[in-house]
Order: C-alpha cells, then structure tokens, then sequence
C-alpha cells in the first residue's frame, strides 16, 4: 500500500529542512492524513487534537451521504455532536459564514465535511469567533484546505481573500474523493497544471521588483508532479490510486512552508459548460528568461539555480480525454 504521507509527514513534524539555508520548515496546521479508506478511523484522528467535547459536524446536502453522516456517527465517541447541513448552492459570502457562526455558537470547534466553499466558510466563521475548526475533504478540488486564507464574497458582491486560520487537521479520504463527480478532481488537476506559469510569475515578480521567492514548495512536489501527471487519465475512472497523487501534489503545494501566502495565483485558464461540465485547462510553460540579472536587482545569478523549478510537463501537450478536457502546455 502507498503511504500517501510520504515528505508531508517529515514537513509537519519539522524534520524537513531547506536544503539551501538548512532552515526547517513549519505550517500552520498539527496534523495532515491521507488514507485510502478512513472509515472508522474519524474519532482516533481527532482526539489526540482536544477540540472539546462538544463538536458541530457541518456538511451540504451533496456530502452529507458521501461522509458528513458517518463522520458525526463516528465522532459521537468524543462527545455530543451537531450535525448542520447546508444546502448544496451556498456561497461563502457574508450571510452564509453569519449562519455558520449562529447555527454553531454552542460547539467548542467545527468539523467541516466537504470541500472549497464549505471548507472555507467554516474557516472565516471560526476565525471571526476565535474557535478551532478541522476539515474532512471529500474532493481533490483545489489546495486550499490548509490554506490560512479564505475566499469570501463581500457584501457588495467583490470575491477576495481575506487573511483567516488554518485548520487544526486536514483529512482526507481517498475512496470518498475518487467517487466525486469527476469535474472536482479535473478542477484540481488544472489548479496543479498551473504550476509552472504560477512559478515563473512568482520568480519574475522577485527578478523585477525584489519581492521574496523560495523554490521550496516547487521541491516538495517535483517527484510527485510526475505521477500525478502520469496516472491523470485514471481520474476519470475513480481511481483511489489517481486521486492520491493529486492529493499529494495539492496538499504538498502550500505556501506557508516558507512562511509566505498566496504565491499560487490560479494561472490557468479554466472554462465550465454547465450542462456538460467540460473544461479545457490552458497552462502556458514558460520561456527561458534571460540568464544575466536584470540591472533592477541582483538576487540572483544563474536563472536555473534561482528558480530550481519542478521538473517541467512533458510531453508539451498532455491530453486527458476520459476526464473531457484537455490541458495544453504552450
């Protein structure tokens, strides 16, 4: 069986340091699991967390069968249990983290069950009101579960991120995101197609403007891009074994292991036909820049050393039609 905890378990203990400054790494949640069948297994991963002894269990009504229900069955070990579904259309806006904060005012922390949206407006509610939350994620959707940012609609209707809190724990169980509808894990394989426009943007920004930039997380991912890439066709099949080498890129791929958020602008392009839920993801690979520094700044040197990117897609056009869409490097 893979351990699908490989590296990631090293960055959160601690143990693994950047090779360059022999600085250790940290992130802002305790614990991270990703576990091919976690069926029974919820309360024995909370508890070593203390959240208290009465839990309010939030899922929608798409991920309340998928493993919201069975999640507050489980849980019903460490103490009383609030099970809130919201509908399946919220968005995570000012009146639906209001109704979070309201509909789980008596729990000592949240347990959110589901993925972006629900994820994120449990986490802006329980960072307005100063309560530990932790997140069960059901799809390979995005890498925003332990994000320490969440995505909210503003009143007058402008979606920003707005600084928040990580979760104590992030969960996921393999089987349960292999069984999601498969424009999720297209989703999410497109957010990590993203990688190398996102990289040299980032890079770029440092050479033109001095801003900080840090290979790490690009080192965190560069054996594991591979096989995410190579078994993507299987996504379209439910593959566990898909889904857990996307999961392991996604959650790998976080800003805050050098201490850093929002480094993984969405730079990909991503159309969705309601009725089909085909995409075409767009991920444009970057031309050589030049290897002298720019006069601007002197941070660097020796381009390929500066960026010590991820080993680049390849082929230069990879196409996964099982999945509807296709993903060109350019």
């Amino acid at each position: 069986m893979t351990d699908w905890n490989d590296l990631i378990r090293d960055v959160v203990a601690g143990r693994w340091a950047d090779p360059d400054t022999g600085k250790r790494a940290t992130v802002p949640f305790e614990t991270i699991e990703l576990v091919e069948d976690l069926d029974g297994g919820e309360a024995d991963m909370l508890a070593p967390l203390k959240l208290g002894r009465r839990l309010a269990v939030v899922s929608d009504s798409n991920t309340l069968e998928a493993m919201g229900r069975r999640v507050a069955r489980h849980l019903k070990a460490l103490g009383t249990i609030e099970e809130i579904v919201l509908p399946s259309d919220i968005a995570c806006d000012e009146p639906t983290i209001a109704l979070v904060q309201e509909k789980t005012r008596h729990a000592d922390a949240v347990v959110a069950v589901g993925s972006g949206v629900l994820s994120d407006t449990c986490k802006y509610a329980t960072f307005k009101d100063g309560r530990p939350y932790v997140t069960f994620g059901t799809a390979a959707s995005m890498n925003g579960y332990a994000a320490s940012t969440a995505s909210v609609t503003l009143a007058n209707g402008y979606k920003t991120s707005l600084p928040a809190q990580a979760p104590r724990g992030i969960f996921i169980d393999l089987k349960v995101s292999a069984a999601a509808p498969t424009w999720l894990s297209a989703a999410g394989l497109g957010d990590s197609l993203c990688r190398s426009t996102a990289q040299i943007d980032w890079w770029a920004s440092h050479r033109l403007f001095g801003t900080f930039y840090s290979p790490v997380p690009y080192r965190l991912i560069a054996a594991a891009e591979a096989e995410m890439i190579k078994s993507g066709a299987d996504l379209a099949r439910h593959s566990v074994e898909a889904n857990g080498h996307l999961h392991r890129v996604l959650r790998r791929r976080r800003d805050e292991v050098v201490g850093r958020a929002a480094r993984w602008r969405h730079g990909r392009h991503v159309d969705r036909s309601p009725r089909t839920k085909n995409f075409r993801i767009r991920a444009a690979r970057p031309t050589q820049p030049a290897a002298t520094p720019l006069p601007t700044t002197q941070r660097t040197s020796n381009t390929s050393a500066a960026m010590n990117s991820a080993a680049p897609m390849s082929p230069a056009t990879t196409r996964w039609t099982g999945l509807s869409f296709s993903a060109s490097c350019s």
